[in-house]
């Protein structure tokens, strides 16, 4: 079996939280008068699919303007604020080609007993650094299956709310 559907296999039981989360990263979007159309592979899909890949979950639009790609991530279980945010490397290295058309933008949204308890956004180059440093490269197996992520700091990212102002200065005058 191949590791992306060992990954698969082990992460079956959060996908449908997962698509919660996407989906409330879109809402949030929407409702600030953004475009959105899901790009990744299984975007606010309730069940598992058999197709693999890797890409932005969405692309963000004012009107017919790419603004950025946005990709959700974070864990679904025991995350405190403060604590640092891990970001999966190889998920990481893949979305540079899309950072080269457009701002990428990571939306970390971190659960501790099925409640929010941070909502922050950090984009690809202020993460880059931090991938780039081995002291900041760690291997986890959180679903069971070892990974690399990068660890950032906390202090690294910005509150959600600030994203809205953020995109705005995006659109070309």
């Amino acid at each position: 079996m191949s590791r992306a559907k060992r990954f698969k296999r082990a992460y079956k039981p959060f996908w449908a939280f997962s698509s919660l989360k996407e989906s409330f990263v879109r809402t949030l979007l929407e409702a600030w008068g953004f475009r959105v159309r899901p790009l990744g592979i299984g975007v606010e899909s309730r069940r598992e699919v058999k197709e693999t890949g890797s890409g932005p979950d969405f692309a963000v639009y004012l009107g017919d303007e790419l603004l950025c790609f946005i990709e959700v991530t974070g864990p679904n279980w025991h995350y405190a604020p403060g604590q640092p945010v891990w970001v999966t490397y190889d998920k990481f290295r893949k979305l540079h080609a899309w950072h080269l058309k457009a701002p990428v933008i990571f939306v970390f949204l971190g659960f501790n007993d099925n409640r929010l308890v941070a909502a922050l956004y950090a984009d690809y180059e202020t993460l880059y650094p931090y991938a780039e440093d081995p002291r900041y490269i760690v291997k986890a197996a959180p679903y069971g299956i070892e990974e690399t992520y990068i660890q950032t700091p906390y202090t690294a990212w910005k509150p959600l709310r600030k994203l809205v102002r953020e995109l705005l200065p995006l659109v070309r005058a």
